[in-house]
């Protein structure tokens, strides 16, 4: 699995060249995050919704507090 944690660039956009696209995902964590402990895991285009769900899992077992955004939208 590939994770981004950008929310300048679409997973979608960074993962161009790559073969496996289903296993692209953004893991945004916000800031600053020792204080606030949301994570959005976002799809690409071509995400399976097993590699994102695996994202929110994984981050649950952090202690993480992980939600899937239904689209990706670039920050400023």
């Amino acid at each position: 699995m590939l994770a981004g944690n950008t929310s300048m660039l679409k997973i979608t956009d960074i993962g161009k060249g790559v073969r496996d696209k289903e296993r692209l995902v953004t893991a945004h964590w916000f800031n600053p995050p020792y204080l606030v402990p949301a994570v959005e895991a976002v799809k690409g285009a071509h995400t399976s919704s097993e590699a994102a769900e695996r994202t929110v899992a994984m981050h649950r077992g952090w202690e993480g507090c992980p939600f899937r955004s239904k689209r990706g939208c670039p920050g400023p």
